[in-house]
């Protein structure tokens, strides 16, 4: 007896070397099914079947491993057998698990995917028939040679993984190559593991060692790695799931019929909290903000990061979100602390009925666009209707015209001649950015210059205008007909940037042109948003020597305090006032109030939006020192300007 033990454990050690593929497939499996449970993942058909498959292969080794080494563990055959049989049908469930999830990878529509249901039973008929005749020759119900039940089990898992290719290659263009590749690959990896198989069971290959057990867990690791990786589905800032994962998951909602409540939000003032503490500080709050909604969030519900401060969650229904939306506001009552300092973060959402508002996914963020650049305060929640689609349609046009004509010289600066009183002359001129898309025709400034604020093309834009302005300064030469100084204006988010008179005198060192040449613009509602902050900067521009324009007075609240507390040597009367002023008695007292008191801060006054002789009669009158306006000419590209300044040099004034 110890004999026949000693016998039966030197054929196990002999054994041995061919359980080490088995082994190194059991480690594999278990390696990535436990960091595929500790990640972060979206929980959806995909990661199930993903389970599946991992969780097939895993079992399949195990048992292919207990077959190796049945005389260690002195299985009998009968036992061996059965442990054989539950191998191969895990095996080949395996590859049908994958042939399923390619499947759920490329169709959304449930109609393509009832066609696959049915090819993924006839497979599992076909490895059935094959498992079925195992059975019969295990139990000696029929003598049946394993090469015809071994063959039809295999030839099971060959289909499988051929079915999963011909789906790829028929829809190429709804995977990334790097996602087909590795469809094929998974596919040659068990092709090649399957014919190895059969080859064994024919004893056409002498080397009697398993490798589909290994093959499989090769080719489950490289679906991981590649296909199901769930840091791919996670913002890396704020630790949410990312765009990718919300286009993926917002469209399996949409393909399923059910109506349901997308709500967006932005995070509010986050271009100045980058302009002042930097991106990392931006992302301290980005992250923060995440966490502090993720945390009022049931548990169903995920949060996802869109781009930039853009968020997204999808409510089933308008009774979650009214549940959710005072915990929501209640958040942001709260400041955030970055670098010691507390910000209060202000937002601006919106709720979104898909898809009877919209169905498409890509329209969800410029919907939130159009709705932030309308809505008159922060901390807002609005309701989306359909127009709000059609003109975020055209915002997102607008968008791209914007990059578009950064990346191909697209905007080009015009100038209006500005008059002065005291000299009757053309004394100088603002200089004003145009747009002309191919596509889209004209696009004013009114519409362009709040998007590109918003998205940060502004500063670009910006340096645009002043590099064109210094070029036309020193190659077309216009203070040799008069002209003094030309107006530039600069946005709110330029004023923020702790280099912006490095950057200005950097350009106007680079053309040689004198600082007294150009002057900046800002306008009342700027001077408002971070008061401190813009002091600062205008003070620094002001001492490098650039004389600074308050624009658009009149327009808001207008407050004496701006006018002593920054350093402006101009103020520009804003178009509405100046019409309020011919059209109203009441404003007359109003704005002969205005004249000697900002002249007696020292200030030179230009009155906008003069169109008429009386117009402007009416205002030298009142004692402004410069007049602009359509009387004069209206805004023209830079060869007509130069003829209108020749001409003006001359004494003819019309355009």
């Amino acid at each position: 007896m110890n004999l026949d033990l000693l016998a039966k454990f030197t054929v196990g050690l002999h054994n041995l070397p061919y359980c080490s593929f088995d082994i190194c497939a059991i480690l594999l499996n278990a390696l990535v099914l436990v960091n595929f449970f500790t990640n972060k993942k979206l929980r959806n058909k995909l990661t199930k079947l993903f389970y599946m498959l991992a969780g097939c292969s895993l079992v399949a080794s195990v048992f292919n491993l207990f077959c190796v080494l049945q005389s260690v563990f002195y299985i009998s055959p009968t036992i061996c057998g059965v442990l054989q049989l539950l191998y191969e049908a895990f095996y080949n469930l395996a590859g049908i698990i994958f042939f399923i999830y390619v499947a759920h990878l490329v169709y959304k529509d449930a109609s393509k995917k009832l066609w696959c249901r049915v090819a993924a039973i006839s497979l599992c008929s076909v490895v059935a028939v094959g498992l079925l005749f195992n059975i019969f020759a295990l139990s000696g119900v029929m003598q049946i040679h394993k090469s015809v039940y071994g063959s039809i089990v295999n030839a099971g898992q060959l289909l499988s993984t051929a079915c999963a290719v011909v789906i790829v290659a028929l829809n190429r263009s709804k995977l990334s190559f790097t996602q087909r590749l590795n469809v094929y690959f998974f596919s040659a990896i068990n092709a090649f593991a399957n014919v190895w198989q059969i080859l064994l069971i024919f004893d056409v290959i002498a080397y009697q060692i398993q490798i589909s057990s290994f093959a499989l867990s090769i080719a489950v690791l490289l679906v991981y790695v590649t296909l199901q990786r769930p840091e791919d589905e996670i913002d890396h800032v704020s630790g949410m799931f990312n765009s990718r994962t919300h286009l993926y998951r917002t469209n399996e909602r949409l393909h399923s019929g059910k109506p349901f409540i997308a709500f967006v939000f932005e995070l509010g003032n986050m271009a100045i909290v980058n302009t002042t503490f930097g991106i990392r500080g931006g992302n301290d709050v980005i992250k923060e903000m995440a966490n502090r909604i993720r945390g009022i969030l049931p548990k169903k519900l995920l949060l996802f990061r869109l781009n930039g401060a853009r968020f997204a969650i999808n409510f089933n229904d308008e009774g979650e979100y009214k549940e959710f939306e005072p915990k929501f506001k209640a958040v942001f009552e709260e400041p955030v602390e970055v670098n010691e300092t507390k910000i209060r973060i202000a937002y601006t959402g919106c709720v979104i009925a898909m898809p009877t508002i919209t169905d498409q996914v890509s329209d969800l963020e410029e919907i939130l666009k159009y709705y932030r650049s309308i809505a008159k305060a922060s901390d807002k929640v609005l309701i989306a209707d359909k127009e709000a689609v059609e003109k975020s349609r055209r915002r997102e046009h607008v968008e791209y015209a914007i990059q578009n004509a950064l990346k191909n010289n697209g905007f080009e600066v015009y100038y209006q001649p500005i008059y002065s009183v005291a000299e009757k002359r053309i004394s100088s001129c603002e200089a004003l950015i145009r747009l002309i898309d191919s596509e889209i025709g004209f696009v004013g400034p009114d519409e362009f210059i709040p998007i590109a604020e918003e998205t940060g093309k502004i500063v670009e834009i910006g340096h645009f205008v002043i590099e064109e302005v210094c070029r036309f300064i020193k190659n077309d030469c216009p203070q040799n007909y008069g002209i003094d100084f030309i107006d530039v204006n600069l946005s709110v988010i330029q004023c923020m940037h702790p280099e912006i008179t490095d950057d200005i005198n950097a350009i106007l060192e680079k053309y040689d042109v004198p600082r007294n040449m150009v002057n900046l613009e800002v306008t009342e509602t700027a001077s408002a948003k971070s008061y401190a902050l813009l002091q600062s900067r205008l003070r620094e521009l002001h001492r490098s020597g650039f004389t600074i324009s308050l624009d658009d007075f009149g327009s808001g609240f207008s407050s004496v305090e701006y006018l002593i507390n920054f350093p402006f040597d101009i103020v520009k009367l804003d178009k509405a006032l100046v019409w309020a002023y011919m059209s109203t008695e009441k404003y007359e007292p109003i704005l002969k109030h205005y004249m000697p008191m900002l002249h007696g801060l020292g200030l030179k006054i230009v009155a906008e939006g003069v169109e008429t002789k009386e117009m402007l009669t009416a205002l030298e009158e009142l004692g402004c020192d410069y007049i602009q306006g359509y009387y004069f000419s209206r805004p023209i590209p830079k060869a007509k300007f130069i003829e209108y300044i020749k001409n003006a040099a001359k004494g003819v004034l019309t355009a």
